[in-house]
């Protein structure tokens, strides 16, 4: 069953012909509206209200409404019948309970009409009608521009929809307000949890146990898999630019996105915290989307694609500044310095003898010490110097 909050239709045109609706035709849907069964009345006999001229009529006088709006009905002018549909428990949630509470909120409804249909707001005059139909209470609109010159033969869908999503996401402002910020919140306990993992610093995050490889070209646990990512994706950085994740080359994108899906996928605390992130996202999701259309299920999925998208980037973002050695203490602790991931990556690399290569060996030793022509040996012995002063300073 679709969570969807509130559902919108709109039409300006006789179903089937495509024709305009005839002024008898919007003067007699306008009597509809306003005095079927169920429609919502305050002193008065009909349940019409609007705005003409700029002015808010909390009543309207039927007969003089009806001949208005055929008078308005034109060649070159359109009349737009629209309607907002909830259920019992969205409209309470909207706290929409007594004729003045949607007065107000077809108030707000105006402008975001005008707004997606680009009408201006001092040309847009509207009637309304609020009927309270069992689990389904909905009000009506029938609106038109007052300086339309050109009739329009077809509403572009995704209009609509703007319209749709602009309502649901003012009424139910606190509750997206609070989705969002979890979001937030999620994905940076997530990114705080990706850069603790590139730092090797709590290992028994990770699911699967450390392996014994009797291969030597075969990282012998989770943090030297990382290891060997971190390098393969800081020697194909661009030597120019800004590092961050939108101005990478594919392939190298395609890197960060391996090692984040690695270690979110090896990692039971990230990825629980992954699935609450697309849990989240699909409480967003089904307030905006209905679940029972087509259309809906496209945008939800877009919507879901996006976020991991979002995700993507975020964590690229992160790994990113842990080889660049530029993480800030945002994380809640001291940002290791860059030459600790420097000596992360030479040790993986010895660690690993089929693997490693004399041109990232040059790489590595260029960038820690300035010479590129050192022998596996020396390059150890240096290392484990540099990583003992690392260790003392300060002390």
């Amino acid at each position: 069953m679709s969570a969807e909050k509130i559902i919108f239709k709109q039409r300006h045109r006789v179903s089937g012909t495509g024709r305009q609706f005839s002024s008898g035709a919007n003067a007699q849907h306008l009597q509809y509206i306003g005095t079927r069964e169920g429609v919502l009345t305050e002193n008065s006999d009909n349940g019409l209200f609007g705005q003409l001229g700029g002015e808010f009529l909390e009543n309207v006088e039927l007969t003089q409404a009806s001949s208005y709006i055929a008078k308005m009905t034109a060649p070159n002018r359109d009349i737009f019948r629209c309607v907002y549909s909830f259920t019992s428990e969205s409209a309470e949630e909207a706290y929409l309970r007594t004729r003045k509470d949607w007065q107000d909120w077809a108030k707000l409804r105006a402008y975001e009409i005008a707004e997606a249909m680009n009408i201006p707001i001092r040309c847009f005059e509207y009637y309304a009608a609020v009927h309270l139909k069992e689990g389904q209470p909905h009000i009506h609109f029938m609106y038109w521009n007052t300086e339309q010159k050109i009739a329009i033969n077809k509403v572009d869908p995704l209009k609509c929809d703007d319209i749709r999503i602009a309502a649901i996401k003012s009424t139910y402002k606190e509750y997206f307000t609070e989705l969002h910020n979890e979001e937030d919140r999620l994905i940076a306990k997530l990114r705080q949890g990706l850069v603790d993992e590139l730092r090797c610093d709590n290992t028994m995050l990770l699911r699967s146990e450390p392996k014994c490889c009797t291969d030597a070209a075969q990282p012998s646990s989770d943090c030297d898999t990382v290891s060997h990512l971190m390098t393969d994706i800081s020697a194909n950085l661009p030597k120019n630019g800004r590092l961050a994740y939108g101005y990478m080359p594919v392939a190298v994108k395609q890197q960060l996105d391996e090692l984040t899906d690695y270690i979110i996928q090896n990692s039971s605390e990230l990825y629980s915290i992954y699935c609450e992130i697309m849990d989240n996202r699909q409480l967003y999701n089904e307030a905006l989307h209905s679940s029972d259309t087509s259309y809906g299920r496209l945008k939800a999925a877009s919507f879901q694609n996006r976020l991991d998208d979002d995700i993507k980037r975020n964590m690229g973002n992160a790994i990113l500044k842990v080889i660049t050695g530029e993480l800030k203490s945002e994380y809640g602790q001291q940002p290791h310095k860059p030459m600790d991931q420097l000596l992360l990556e030479a040790l993986s690399i010895l660690r690993n003898t089929l693997n490693d290569s004399e041109s990232k060996l040059s790489a590595i030793g260029r960038r820690i010490f300035g010479k590129g022509d050192l022998s596996k040996e020396a390059l150890r012995d240096l290392i484990y110097e540099q990583q003992d002063r690392e260790n003392t300073s300060g002390m």
